[in-house]
């Protein structure tokens, strides 16, 4: 098993679940502060940052994180220049070596603080269906053919969210999304 540290999108345990392929166990689940390090917000985009200095990060530490769920949260993390470092974090006193994603040296600029309830409010919704759709294509296509779908996916995404409102249209028969299942999809 391995140890990863969330400090930003991740911490919404709805996309981290979407992303790992699996429902997380309360008990997974430790809150941590990873010392001399701070998340910012990234210029022109809704996910954050870690660097290092700072105040602490706030985060989560999961130590159940098996081989297959590194490799998928690398494919869905790798379209946005991020990779693993390892750190130490502090649980009950205890120190903890556990990985983290950094983004690549350069690749983003920092600007101002990051929110993850903000996050949750105005991205959380999309970004979890966002994420189930990008991770269907793990083992399937690239990374760099995903980052090139990411758009249309965003938009799929935004779209689900909209149609899943109280606002939906009459159903002369009554029919609900509940009235169905779907058995297949392929997209071109």
């Amino acid at each position: 098993m391995n140890s990863l540290f969330f400090y930003g999108t991740l911490r919404h345990i709805p996309l981290l679940s979407a992303v790992l392929g699996r429902s997380l166990e309360e008990s997974e689940v430790i809150n941590v502060t990873l010392k001399d390090h701070e998340v910012f917000a990234v210029q022109d985009e809704v996910f954050p940052m870690i660097v290092k200095g700072g105040r602490g990060a706030t985060g989560l530490l999961i130590e159940t994180i098996s081989d297959e769920e590194v490799e998928r949260l690398r494919f869905y993390e790798g379209g946005h220049d991020f990779d693993l470092e390892l750190v130490c974090v502090e649980v009950d006193g205890v120190p903890h070596e556990a990985r983290v994603f950094f983004p690549a040296s350069g690749v983003e600029r920092a600007n101002g603080p990051w929110s993850l309830d903000r996050w949750v409010h105005d991205s959380g919704d999309w970004s979890v269906f966002g994420a189930h759709e990008e991770l269907s294509y793990f083992g399937l296509k690239s990374r760099e053919t995903v980052n090139e779908m990411l758009p249309m996916i965003r938009a799929r995404a935004m779209a689900k969210v909209i149609a899943s409102g109280e606002h939906c249209s009459f159903s002369p028969g009554g029919m609900t999304t509940k009235d169905v299942a779907t058995l297949s999809m392929k997209r071109p």
